[in-house]
């Protein structure tokens, strides 16, 4: 609190005008009258305005990584402003950019931060200053040359300017995209038949690949390197080397080849080679076999493989495992063309692709089937179990029971034990999943099983069962109307059929959108009253969806009685939380047919209003009683008329 006369506060109001414009601060200032008296009371409030940008990174550094198309950059973290001595705070955050070009190059940082490229990858949360960041840059072209450059900024925000190096003509952080030469193909397979060798390989990984080459020599000592050799280039892994000398022998290897320039920053790199091995082409060679599974004999240890013989001249017959591996003993020879074998291969592992080749030999080579790939069997999960359950969700968990990871889970449920009717909820590679979309405060039944590569079944594992949670929902639906009765068939049948509206909102006005599974409930009592003190009444439960309907007017069930016993039923609309509605009005009945009557209890259940059933359609229903509307009779005491010999007055 200052106090001054009008002439210093003017002095003063000019001296603080300049201290803001030097100091970047803002300061109110509630100017008196310069007529009022010769004193004032002035409160000032000063509060700083942040228009300090962090400042520049100084050290941005390029390197390439082990990794093809990675590098590296790293810089130490940049205090938030550039006061002397500087912020202990981290910046808000890094934009990084790089480009194919240098800063020196466009002799401009702002065109050059303009044009290049944001990685949109930067750091986050940045570190305090003086610590080191790291960012790894993936996938970038093979021998390309990088420029990159790095900006931080504060809150506000307040913008640094760019890096020091690329600030610098020279000194810009910059990095070559290491280029490396592809992985070795594996599992060369030379296929011999008359007068060619078809050759397969397996596929490498490398994100430049541009060719395979297959290198072939014919000529002893099969060096690769004698007047023979021929290279031919293969986009896929397969090639068939044709035109060849029956019984000549030939020599393989594979090589892969990755893209280079013009096309292509970098070289055009060569892999080491793969296996190398031979075929001799020739008609002596026996026709391949033909290789199957016999899917009855395929659990989750054993694979059962068939063969099926196709030459007249095999000395043997193998199940074989690429590259030289005969997975079974020799099964043949075969008398004749079109004969069976089999051989079970076991101790397996549950759900796993395993292939495998049909070999046919004799003395002048190998013939192989095409490849065929098998899964055993997965085992069934265990120990599923429900972990969580809301409103309309159950969260599941399982184990999976020795299958590998991938292994595909289908999960169903039932709202029965016995899955008559069977809801397919999804699934899930994992062990959990969560079932949506289900009904509050309803009960289901859960049951698991496996799907192997193959997209065979296993069986089940054990079903499990809970109930979903009810809704925090506590306003009943309204009582149902338009209620009346009718006897079925002839009346000492004593079967009686119940009719009533279907009910469309709740007691506050509100529609009744959540009806339970089965929502409408009957109670049947022996006695007028349903109380702790009369018999327990008989509940009936109706689904309309599987009521017979025998008019217009909405739901309706039956219910068979004793000829010597009276009955009340009183119908109760039910929400999916549970709520039950009031009573609505109650159907009198004895079995033997002689009583039908509709009842409206008064507030001291036992006096009341009785209405035969004959009359309640005309009376009751808005189709026959001319008011546009159903109608509820309500039995309503009146205490004024209780006099003299009137001991109860009702209206």
């Amino acid at each position: 609190m200052f106090r001054w006369k009008p002439d210093i506060q003017r002095w003063l109001r000019l001296v603080v005008a300049e201290w803001l414009t030097a100091s970047s601060l803002l300061m109110s200032v509630p100017v008196p009258d310069a007529h009022a008296a010769s004193s004032a009371t002035v409160t000032l409030t000063v509060s700083l305005r942040d228009s300090f940008p962090p400042k520049p990174v100084a050290d941005l550094d390029a390197a390439s990584s082990a990794t093809e198309g990675e590098v590296l950059l790293a810089w130490t973290a940049p205090s938030e402003d550039t006061f002397v001595p500087p912020s202990v705070t981290a910046v808000a955050q890094y934009t990084v950019k790089l480009a194919t070009y240098s800063v020196q190059s466009v002799a401009s940082t702002v065109t050059w931060w303009t044009q290049a490229t944001d990685i949109n990858n930067e750091p986050f949360p940045p570190k305090l200053p003086g610590e080191t960041e790291v960012l790894t840059l993936s996938n970038l072209e093979p021998g390309t040359t990088f420029w990159f450059a790095v900006k931080s900024q504060d809150e506000v925000p307040n913008l640094s300017p760019i890096d020091d190096n690329a600030s610098s003509p020279v000194l810009q952080a910059k990095v070559v995209v290491p280029d490396l030469a592809p992985p070795a193909p594996a599992n060369l397979i030379p296929i011999p038949t008359d007068a060619r060798i078809d050759l397969t390989w397996d596929a490498v990984s490398a994100n430049d690949l541009d060719f395979y080459r297959v290198h072939v020599d014919s000529v002893a000592p099969y060096d690769f390197s004698d007047g023979y050799a021929i290279v031919v280039d293969s986009v896929s892994t397969n090639y068939s080397h044709s035109g060849l000398t029956n019984a000549n022998t030939y020599y393989y290897y594979v090589t892969a080849v990755d893209k280079g320039a013009p096309s292509f920053s970098g070289e055009a790199l060569e892999s080491a080679t793969s296996n190398i091995d031979y075929g001799v082409p020739g008609v002596g060679l026996p026709a391949a076999p033909t290789l199957s599974v016999d899917l009855t004999q395929t659990t989750t240890r054993q694979i059962r493989w068939v063969l099926k013989d196709n030459a007249n001249n095999e000395a043997g017959l193998y199940i074989f495992l690429a590259p030289n591996t005969n997975v079974s003993p020799n099964l043949g020879p075969l008398p004749s063309t079109g004969n069976t074998t089999s051989y079970i291969e076991t101790g397996l592992s549950p759900n796993r692709p395993y292939t495998r080749y049909g070999k046919a030999s004799n003395g002048d080579g190998n013939s192989f089937s095409d490849p065929l790939t098998a899964y055993t069997l997965a085992n069934p999960p265990a120990d599923t179990q429900v972990v969580g359950v809301t409103t309309d969700t159950i969260d599941l968990s399982w184990s999976a029971n020795d299958n590998p990871g991938g292994t595909r889970f289908e999960v169903e449920y039932s709202s029965n034990a016995s899955f008559n009717i069977i809801n397919q909820a999804g699934s899930a590679v994992g062990t959990s999943f969560t079932i949506p979309n289900l009904k509050p405060n309803s009960h289901y039944w859960i049951r698991v099983r496996s799907v192997n590569g193959d997209n065979r079944v296993t069986g089940y594992d054990v079903t499990v069962s809970t109930k979903t949670a009810k809704l925090q929902d506590t306003v009943p639906p309204k009582s149902p109307v338009g209620v009346w009765a009718e006897w079925l068939a002839q009346p000492s049948e004593g079967s009686v059929k119940l009719h009533w509206r279907g009910v469309t909102e709740n007691i506050d006005g509100t529609s009744f959108t959540d009806p339970a599974p089965e929502p409408y409930k009957i109670y049947r009592s022996e006695t007028l009253n349903i109380d702790p003190q009369s018999t327990a009444p008989k509940v009936i439960d109706v689904n309309p969806a599987f009521s017979a309907q025998s008019d217009s007017f909405g739901p309706a069930a039956a219910d068979t009685m004793e000829s010597d016993q009276t009955y009340y039923y009183r119908v109760r609309a039910v929400d999916l939380a549970g709520n039950e509605s009031p009573d609505s009005m109650i159907v009198e009945a004895k079995g033997d047919g002689t009583v039908l009557n509709m009842l409206s209890l008064g507030e001291d259940n036992r006096s009341g209003l009785i209405i035969p059933a004959s009359a309640a359609r005309s009376l009751l229903l808005k189709e026959y009683n001319g008011q546009g509307d159903d109608l509820i009779i309500k039995t309503i005491e009146v205490p004024g008329e209780e006099e003299g010999r009137v001991m109860r007055s009702v209206m």
